[in-house]
């Protein structure tokens, strides 16, 4: 008679089978990914969640609903929120939440990208930016947001989609430290060779980038995002990238009823803030606001701060 695995063992490997994980659990980062992904799947069968297939690739969209006075109506539209790579609505439900509730908006609707962190951890990264633009600009417009937003990578496609929606872009924009401007071909080429230099040092270099002078206490869990950029995967999407991609030729184009509201922290080390000079040059009706002390993970370092700039912009209307 074979002896009997201890449950917890038959439950892991229950798990894995549920998220369809290839781990070995030998491994940190592979454990790391196992407890990232069960959470995540947790949490995704409290909210709505939409599975989008095309092909061989696979995202969601996250429906937020918005906590609303017995009997009352939804008054405005949506709200598209854009994460970074790598990042997950997951680090950010509790600040559209905060931001959201009593708004009057139908729902907040959040992309996940397959990558680090997500209900889609598990999954490989969508390694070509001309399909992640594609599924950006799809969202759009298909959901005809009022409102659409963006952190880091997130601020790129966001901004590329409004552009993309012509005469039907959303009335406002929310970019937080967005990437996609680089002030010209040879700043672009000095950032990408800082970039790919720090992205391939130590995690404790990759965490003095992220943030400001004081790391949050969710630091550590972050360091597990080193190994992640240096994937096959996560190389293949940054190698997808090329100069046709970046905005500095569409950004003039955008609509004159398009509120542009941009957001910086001085100590960020990944999309530096003197990219935030080019945004207010080729755009200049653009709303700065500037955080010092802050770094590229506002959500992190100082959320309710964030929340109520968010709060102050988009449901008060200030």
């Amino acid at each position: 008679m074979e002896p009997r695995l201890p449950v917890s063992v038959l439950a892991i490997e229950r798990l894995k089978d549920l998220l369809r994980l290839e781990l070995d659990l030998d491994n940190d980062h592979d454990r790391l990914r196992l407890l990232i992904s069960a959470a995540n799947w947790g949490v995704a069968r409290l909210l709505k969640r939409e599975v989008r297939h095309r092909g061989d690739l696979e995202w969601a969209l996250w429906r937020i609903p918005v906590p609303r006075a017995p009997g009352t109506l939804p008054t405005r539209g949506r709200m598209l929120w854009i994460p970074g790579w790598g990042d997950s609505p997951m680090s950010w439900l509790g600040i559209l939440a905060g931001a959201f509730d009593g708004s009057g908006f139908e729902e907040i609707v959040a992309l996940d990208f397959p990558g680090f962190h997500g209900s889609h951890a598990h999954r490989r990264c969508i390694g070509d930016m001309d399909r992640v633009l594609e599924i950006a600009c799809e969202a759009v417009g298909e959901l005809h947001p009022e409102v659409v937003g963006g952190h880091s990578l997130g601020g790129w496609l966001a901004s590329w989609s409004v552009l993309k929606a012509g005469q039907r872009a959303p009335g406002r924009v929310l970019l937080i430290s967005p990437s996609g401007i680089t002030g010209g071909v040879q700043e672009r080429e000095l950032w990408h060779d800082e970039f790919r230099e720090w992205t391939e040092s130590s995690p404790e270099e990759y965490i003095s980038r992220v943030f400001g002078s004081r790391p949050p206490v969710i630091a550590p869990l972050v360091r597990r995002f080193a190994p992640f950029m240096q994937r096959q995967d996560s190389q293949e999407f940054l190698n997808s990238v090329q100069d046709r991609h970046y905005l500095e030729p569409l950004l003039p184009q955008m609509k004159p009823h398009v509120h542009v509201e941009l957001l910086w922290g001085t100590e960020d080390g990944v999309v530096p803030e003197r990219f935030a000079t080019h945004w207010i040059r080729l755009l200049p009706s653009t709303r700065f606001t500037r955080w010092e002390g802050v770094g590229h993970m506002p959500h992190l370092e100082s959320p309710l701060r964030l929340i109520r700039w968010m709060r102050e912009i988009v449901v008060q209307g200030s």
